[in-house]
């Protein structure tokens, strides 16, 4: 389910809906803000716990590249 949100959203973004920026935006913040409980989780193995931090670490470069720069310009831009 997670993989759909994603490609949804990175579709939406690609057809310039800035609301889409904000959306991935509030859900980084909530995974943000579940990772210390998740990383203490006992029984959870190791690499899966290293993914998700990777996974987290991936979704940061995404959203410093969408919300800075030339991007601004870009969500503006009306579509012919």
């Amino acid at each position: 389910m997670s993989i759909l949100l994603n490609v949804f959203f990175a579709l939406m973004v690609f057809l310039r809906h800035s609301w889409a920026r904000i959306a991935l935006l509030v859900l980084f913040l909530l995974a943000v803000l579940g990772l210390p409980g998740y990383l203490l989780a006992p029984g959870l193995a190791l690499q899966a716990k290293a993914i998700s931090v990777v996974c987290l670490l991936f979704q940061l470069a995404v959203l410093v590249v969408i919300f800075t720069g030339q991007r601004q310009a870009w969500f503006k831009r009306i579509v012919a």
